[in-house]
């Protein structure tokens, strides 16, 4: 286990990301369907190693604000 990040948070993040990708448009389902494997392939790393990296931790900003400007959108 990491003392140095907050590796569970992260992990936390990633399935809210996931969460979240149900409520995107149906003209954004392939890029949501995207965002949910990278989710869940990035959480069950994080999870075996119980540690975070700042590009783990970059990628998933950058999916969740991706994934929030979808929902500004609307349909």
């Amino acid at each position: 286990m990491c003392d140095d990040c907050d590796w569970e948070a992260e992990i936390e993040r990633c399935n809210e990301l996931i969460d979240l990708c149900d409520e995107v448009p149906e003209r954004g389902e392939e890029f949501a369907s995207s965002v949910q494997e990278k989710a869940e392939s990035i959480a069950a790393t994080i999870e075996a190693r119980e540690h975070v990296t700042e590009r783990q931790t970059q990628a998933i900003d950058n999916m969740m604000a991706g994934v929030e400007r979808w929902l500004d959108r609307g349909d």
